[in-house]
């Protein structure tokens, strides 16, 4: 092998290498950005009837970052939630303003929350991302809900908590 051969390959390999390493895409961990983050707890099942009520053994954790698509403003939600198996094997979920308890409407239309599909373990999870646009002075809850989507529905709710990672 020639010596013009030699360094030809060499240079080669060098400028491919570095187009390589050039495009690497970082992953990005949501616990070293700007989040929203909180906890599901169980909630105290409601009923119209005069009898002692218990409470849902139902727990989480729900994270939401923002993320840019062009001019659009999007949130990215990752959700895990561990319901007892005879919940249902697809649940509702919406992202409110407020705290835990509260009636008010969610913030974008129910049928923009993808439904949560439950395995017979009762764990389902979600990760998408949703037209939404929260405040870090706002104050907002995450409801995962069982059959209907009233107050009385809500299996498990978060109180979202903003945590900043900015000096």
């Amino acid at each position: 092998m020639n010596l013009r051969t030699l360094c030809g390959t060499g240079f080669s390999a060098f400028i491919l290498l570095g187009c390589a390493t050039a495009h690497r895409q970082e992953v990005i961990d949501d616990e070293a950005v700007d989040h929203w983050a909180g906890s599901l707890q169980p909630t105290q099942q409601r009923s119209g009837a005069l009898v002692v009520t218990s409470q849902n053994r139902a727990f989480g954790t729900v994270s939401m970052r923002e993320v840019r698509a062009g001019n659009l403003a999007r949130m990215h939600v990752a959700l895990t939630v561990s319901v007892p198996p005879n919940v249902g094997s697809q649940l509702r979920w919406a992202v409110l303003p407020d705290r835990c308890g509260s009636g008010d409407l969610p913030l974008i239309g129910f049928d923009q929350f993808p439904l949560i599909d439950v395995g017979t373990n009762g764990r389902g999870q979600i990760s998408a991302d949703l037209p939404l646009e929260l405040q870090p002075m706002g104050t907002y809850h995450v409801n995962i809900y069982s059959g209907g989507q009233q107050l009385d529905d809500v299996v498990t709710c978060a109180n979202l908590k903003f945590v900043s990672h900015s000096s």
